[in-house]
């Protein structure tokens, strides 16, 4: 099982942007590790938020017309 401090960077290389700037004063501690865990999933685990963008998403496609294949294509890779 990996150690805290070994989350802690694979946590870091996972992240970017804003997401990352969220723990970037943090120095990596297998104490930290835990406190930055909570600071990104207080942050961004808000189901209802991600349900409500995820179904707006689903909302806004475009249509397709059924004899264009590619626009099926790229309608399937938004989804």
């Amino acid at each position: 099982m990996p150690y805290p401090t070994q989350k802690f960077y694979y946590l870091t290389a996972s992240l970017k942007g804003e997401a990352k700037g969220v723990i970037s004063n943090l120095q990596i501690t297998n104490e930290n590790f835990s406190v930055a865990w909570k600071l990104v999933t207080q942050r961004y685990n808000n189901q209802r938020l991600i349900s409500m963008i995820h179904a707006k998403n689903l909302c806004c496609l475009p249509g397709v017309k059924k004899s264009d294949a590619s626009l099926l294509s790229q309608l399937i890779n938004r989804v």
